[in-house]
């Protein structure tokens, strides 16, 4: 007989939902018994269907030890949703003992194959310390991610070598590329990067070029570090008239440095 099921969407370890492989309207109308028979042929999704009506009592009684059942089975299968909703059954416990290394278990299968969601949810398990670290496996699915193209995850990746591994080196082209993308938030990051220098990569013109470029968009700390540079005995051609501007629009929008530093030249 039909039934209407809720709707299924896909979500992160953080959202306290369930992922899905598919995702139906809030009025569609299934059929338990086709799926039922599908299931005991041995067919992946259907597998993976009736494991979620089975783990929320739609359509059937509601057993999640069955469902842990047929989730496994339809991994087994290769299904690629049904790994990841074993993994936050055991990430958050309930119905069962919460187990962080059994969830990334099931994670990291998901995330060998290529299950995005996975791939962050196993990432978050390392970084709260809730399994054991392993340096070389969080840097590929870090890389992973990012090869993917989404900015949160290249700047994660930029990240990972810039204050964890201290490799700048390694940071900056990941950097570049989000700058390139017009994300705003590295700017100041690169000036710094190049400022600071690294190798033989310490470049005053690169650093106040970022600077410059994180002060136009209206950043504050961009506005005050292109100031400072300004001011300072950098090699930039500009004059001290547009050091002050930028300072002073920084110290317009609150930046401490920059209202103490007009204050000060402002007395001699």
């Amino acid at each position: 007989m039909p039934v209407k099921i809720r709707k299924l969407i896909y979500i992160s370890i953080l959202k306290l939902m369930l992922l899905s492989s598919a995702v139906y309207s809030a009025d569609l109308e299934i059929n338990v018994a086709d799926i039922q028979r599908k299931a005991a042929l041995n067919q992946k999704q259907a597998l993976f269907d009736l494991g979620y009506l089975t783990q929320t009592g739609q359509g059937v009684e509601q057993n999640l030890a069955k469902a842990i059942e047929l989730y496994k089975r339809a991994s087994d299968l290769g299904h690629r949703s049904a790994n990841h909703n074993l993994g936050l059954i055991y990430f958050y416990g309930k119905g069962v003992r919460q187990d962080y290394l059994e969830s990334a278990k099931w994670f990291k299968i998901g995330a060998e194959r290529d299950v995005t969601d996975s791939q962050r949810n196993l990432l978050k398990l390392y970084y709260r310390n809730l399994i054991p670290r392993d340096e070389k496996y969080i840097e590929q699915l870090l890389k992973n991610l990012a090869n993917k193209g989404n900015d949160e995850d290249i700047y994660a990746l930029a990240q990972y070598y810039d204050f964890e591994r201290a490799d700048i080196a390694s940071a900056e082209p990941y950097y570049l590329v989000l700058a390139e993308k017009g994300n705003t938030k590295v700017f100041n990051r690169l000036g710094s990067i190049y400022f600071k220098g690294f190798g033989d990569k310490r470049n005053f013109e690169e650093a106040y070029k970022w600077f410059k470029k994180s002060a136009e968009v209206g950043d504050k700390d961009g506005q005050y570090l292109t100031g400072m540079m300004l001011m300072g005995n950098f090699g930039i051609s500009e004059n001290k008239e547009t050091a002050i501007y930028w300072l002073k629009a920084a110290a317009k929008q609150g930046q401490t440095k920059a209202i103490e530093y007009l204050d000060l030249i402002q007395n001699q």
